[in-house]
């Protein structure tokens, strides 16, 4: 595995997302003002209000379903991880050791977050750092796992290797009914995305025909 194994693909800028959202809401009451005293025609302002809510809606939708996606591929890396980790202590290495094996099998980012773990464990032994990692991830369960992972680390006996084994299979657990969940999410943000797409397209013939009737009328 290669450090372009979990190259995210749903990545999020907040900045950007909210400029957009700016953007495009900026440009729909300008161009609702702009109908409005060219037809003089206050009926406009209503598709045009549903229009606006439908297009904030998607887009609502949209940064919920990439930040969902984000949060989830961390956990996931995390999962692989840790199974490297489970084989390795399993198999009598010890955990600073197969810890720093992890660097040729992570992401980028994930090598980064890696460095700042290694770099912490070497001027403070306590569980802190361990804790510190953890709080990269969403999942409780990564928190427990390095909890287990430390005690271990500090007495590798087999109780403590149990807690740890028994921690990673119940993340992996998690992460592969979360896999489902992911496959039926997305079936239904396709769906969602159709119908919203749709009804923006009646809104927009809506505010064609109001326009079209009101220069007909007025002649």
């Amino acid at each position: 595995m290669n450090n372009n194994s979990f190259k995210t693909k749903f990545s999020i800028n907040v900045k950007k997302e909210l400029l957009v959202i700016l953007i495009i809401n900026i440009f729909l009451v300008a161009v609702m003002v702009a109908t409005y005293v060219f037809t003089n025609n206050s009926l406009l302002f209503i598709p045009f209000i549903f229009l606006i809510v439908l297009v904030n809606a998607a887009t609502f939708y949209r940064y919920l379903f990439l930040y969902n996606k984000k949060e989830n591929g961390k956990i996931k890396e995390l999962t692989v991880l840790l199974k490297y980790l489970y084989l390795d202590i399993n198999n009598q290495i010890k955990v600073k050791d197969a810890l720093a094996n992890l660097k040729e099998k992570a992401s980028l980012k994930m090598n980064q977050k890696l460095d700042v773990f290694f770099n912490e464990m070497k001027q403070d032994e306590s569980l802190l750092p361990y804790l510190h990692f953890a709080t990269n991830f969403s999942s409780i369960f990564a928190e427990e796992a390095m909890i287990n992972l430390y005690r271990f680390e500090k007495e590798p006996n087999k109780e403590n290797l149990q807690h740890f084994n028994e921690t990673f299979l119940k993340l992996k657990k998690i992460v592969d009914e979360d896999d489902e969940r992911d496959n039926n999410y997305q079936y239904e943000f396709v769906k969602i995305t159709a119908i919203i797409g749709t009804a923006i397209i009646v809104m927009l013939v809506i505010i064609v025909t109001i326009i079209i009737v009101e220069g007909y009328v007025h002649g």
